[in-house]
């Protein structure tokens, strides 16, 4: 993840809408809301804070306990730098 806002990131996949962009945001985020319990190992207890302290250690992002790699999610390069991808 980074820190970019909608505006640039809807020019990098082709979007000229950043509304569309926060409409698919959201879509994706339900998705996954909705396969939470099958695909989603959320830590707990002491784990949870460890794993909180990490994030915000190693890639300064506080109250982050987890990340999706997309190792099992395709996705696709946008058209524009699809070698930075």
């Amino acid at each position: 993840g980074t820190l970019e806002s909608y505006d640039n990131i809807a020019p990098m996949w082709g979007i000229r809408d950043k509304g569309k962009v926060t409409q698919v945001v959201r879509r994706f985020v339900k998705a996954v809301c909705t396969l939470e319990k099958e695909i989603i190992d959320f830590p707990e207890g002491t784990e949870l804070f460890a794993m909180a302290e990490g994030f915000r250690d190693l890639c300064n992002l506080p109250f982050c306990v987890g990340a999706i790699d997309g190792t099992h999610v395709e996705i696709p390069r946008p058209p524009q730098n699809p070698g930075d991808y």
